[in-house]
């Protein structure tokens, strides 16, 4: 039976923890072993991922840049539980997991990329241009195989990084999240005051800088200019949701019923 270790920065409740939720009690049930190791807090998503059948290790590093414990955690877990596969998530994740390769030799690495993390943090800094260069040396050095979740994401990582025949693997998604719920689309859109034969636009995602909701805000912007309003729904949750609020009100564009934006936690 093969065994397959995740290695992620952390379980907050966020798209790609959720999209393991959806994948890994799968994977297991077609006989496969999957393990999560997650390298710091929050550890918010262990517990729905532990009811699931899922082994999770809590590894307890401190600090993103203490590179030494997040090596040595890995390497340790992985020569104790004998894995066949590691697959690495998010940029830490991938960074050490590579870092620890001389002394995992016997396993496979693979990195999924789920973000377009140098358009949202460029390197325009020395120690952002740092890191770049190291994460391109090392992920072209000791990791075996890429993945991206979608053709956006794995162009990214080739112009950024060099990455080339990177397959494309899409977020899965539980088939129960669409069940009917009984309601035609005028009573759910009632619900956020809207009407049923509007154009609706919807933006589905944590308030959080990198998921680029300004963005959003901006080709709303645009198209009012235009003279095209329809409407949006911004759904998610995060830190940045007040600011994303003010900054809808401050643009105008949550002002009238015709030609508005609004946040839904």
């Amino acid at each position: 039976m093969k065994k397959i270790l995740i290695v992620i920065d952390s379980l907050g409740i966020g798209g790609s923890e959720r999209a393991l939720g959806y994948l890994l009690p799968t994977l297991n049930r077609k006989g496969l072993t999957c393990e999560v190791a997650a390298l710091w807090q929050p550890y918010d998503f262990a517990e729905a991922l532990e009811s699931a059948g899922i082994v999770v290790h809590r590894l307890n590093i401190f600090g993103q840049l203490n590179a030494p414990s997040a090596i040595w955690a890995i390497a340790r877990l992985v020569s104790r539980g004998r894995y066949d596969v590691i697959q690495a998530n998010s940029f830490f994740a991938g960074f050490y997991t590579a870092m620890s390769a001389p002394f995992i030799t016997s396993t496979k690495r693979v990195v999924t990329f789920h973000d377009l993390n140098y358009a949202s943090y460029p390197a325009s800094t020395w120690k952002r241009r740092i890191l770049k260069a190291m994460n391109r040396f090392l992920l072209t050095k000791f990791i075996d195989g890429y993945a991206a979740v979608s053709h956006a994401v794995a162009q990214h990582y080739d112009q950024h990084l060099g990455l080339k025949h990177m397959a494309v693997i899409p977020n899965a998604i539980s088939p129960e999240e669409f069940r009917d719920s009984g309601e035609d689309r005028s009573q759910i859109l009632a619900r956020y005051g809207v009407k049923g034969d509007s154009c609706v636009l919807i933006m589905a995602a944590r308030f959080v800088h990198e998921k680029g909701h300004r963005f959003f805000l901006q080709a709303l912007g645009l198209l009012r200019d235009e003279g095209i309003t329809p409407q949006a729904l911004l759904f998610g949750n995060g830190p940045l949701f007040e600011e994303i609020r003010d900054a809808i009100q401050d643009s105008g564009l949550g002002r009238s019923s015709q030609d508005s934006a609004r946040c839904a936690p």
